[in-house]
């Protein structure tokens, strides 16, 4: 089976704000999953924490409307290219 996937990165008060299990749950409620690439926490209030993940799924369609809600949340999709 191929998998669709796509790196997706989210920066902010991820923690406290509830934000990454919102993300987290997104993920998994849209019959797809996650793996976290790279997590560097925030160590005060001034100091945003950031997060890489790539999001993997069974189809395109399905892909597309994870990271659409994603999106919504406040997810970035990474950029693959070089500048």
């Amino acid at each position: 089976m191929t998998a669709y996937s796509e790196v997706v990165e989210a920066e902010g008060h991820l923690i406290d704000s509830q934000i990454l299990n919102v993300v987290f749950d997104t993920v998994i409620k849209g019959n797809a999953s996650f793996d976290v690439l790279k997590f560097d926490i925030g160590r005060s209030n001034d100091e945003p924490s950031t997060i890489s993940m790539r999001i993997s799924a069974p189809s395109e369609q399905i892909l597309r409307q994870v990271l659409e809600d994603l999106v919504g949340l406040g997810c970035r999709l990474a950029d693959q290219h070089d500048a």
